[in-house]
Parts: C-alpha cells; structure tokens; sequence
C-alpha cells in the first residue's frame, strides 16, 4: 500500500514499539485446558522456587517429548509429497445457540452446537472443513466423533482422489480421539477405499 502511494514505510521497530505501546493488545493466557504437569511444574516452582530430582526428571521427560512431538509435527506439514495428505482435526468448543442479549432468554435451555475443524494439507496446498451437527441429532461420543472424521474423510477424499496416504494429527483425549472407535473407523475407510495404501495415526502431547 505505501509503495503504491508513494510514501516511505515505517520500520519493524517503530510499528512493534506503536503497537505494543498504543493498543491494549497482549497474547491471551489459557485460564482452563491446560496441561497438567505443565501446570504443576508452575505450582512449585512458585512455591518452593525448586523441584526435587524427581519432579525434574518428569517435567523435563514431558518437556522433550512436547519437543518431540511438535517436529515431528511440522516435519509432516512440509511435506513434499503430492498423494499424502496431513490431516489434522479437533472438535471446538461448544456454541450454545441462539446467541442473544435478550435478558430472558439468559434463563433458557440453549441447543449446543458441535463443530469439528479439519485442516487438510497436500504440500502447499491446504483447505478447511468443518463438519456440524446439534445435540438433537447426536452428541460427542467416541461414535459421534469417528462418525464426523469419517464424513470429512469422504468429502476430502472425494476431492482428492489422488491421495494414497494420509497422516493424521489429533489431540490424546481418549473418550473421543484415542480409542478404539477411531481405530476401527480408520481401518474401515481404508477398506471402503483400497487406493489409499495407509493412514498414519498420529497423536499430540499435551502441553
């Protein structure tokens, strides 16, 4: 834009030192779903300003393994191969619906809203597919979830019909991710579509 009016950008130091100085803007800290060793390594070290041995030998297992687990993570978004595809999913959080400032309608049951977020990513290509459903068609089980997944799965796949393997990133919440449901519904899009010769099943590390 200032190259096409003519006029002489600022520097990066000058727009950090503005927008850190003259907006009230500032990265939001979780106050919930946070990590639980991650949280209580923070606990002690506020309160007692050191671990033991073996408390250290714990958090700096979890730390590595987070490490871990966020290269290899980006390893598999540079990929460079044109028939895998890294897919990533995630259920959001719950929208109770209708969404009003209607004081009356504060004391009334709302319909929660689920929606399930996939990233799609074929080498630079990537795409965003969300699958939503309310709690008068089902709910979020280990069933329900796989169910969503699968459904993407097949409009991805359709659009797509060139991949022959998939990796897949999701968190490690058992109930509704790492499960046998999940598993099982794996193996059956694999049999459904014998062109796809894998699905890698890959898993975050909370923290």
């Amino acid at each position: 834009q200032c190259l096409s009016d003519n006029q002489t950008p600022v520097s990066m130091y000058f727009y950090r030192f503005l927008f850190t100085t003259e907006y009230n803007l500032a990265f939001y800290t979780p106050k919930k779903d946070l990590c639980d060793v991650c949280e209580e390594f923070n606990t002690l070290k506020k309160q007692y300003n050191t671990l033991t041995e073996e408390k250290q030998i714990i958090f700096d297992n979890h730390f590595t393994k987070k490490q871990n687990m966020r290269i290899e993570r980006e390893k598999d978004r540079n990929n460079k191969i044109n028939t895998t595809a890294v897919i990533c999913f995630d259920l959001e959080n719950v929208l109770p619906l209708p969404k009003t400032n209607v004081g009356s309608a504060f004391y009334k049951r709302k319909l929660n809203m689920y929606n399930m977020t996939v990233h799609l990513q074929i080498m630079s290509h990537s795409q965003v597919y969300c699958a939503l459903w309310h709690e008068g068609i089902v709910g979020r089980s280990g069933n329900d979830m796989a169910s969503a997944v699968l459904k993407v799965f097949e409009t991805i796949f359709e659009q797509n019909p060139t991949i022959t393997n998939i990796i897949t990133w999701s968190d490690s919440c058992v109930p509704q991710n790492r499960n046998s449901i999940m598993t099982s519904a794996m193996l059956s899009f694999l049999m459904k579509n014998p062109t796809i010769e894998s699905i890698n099943m890959k898993f975050s590390t909370p923290g």
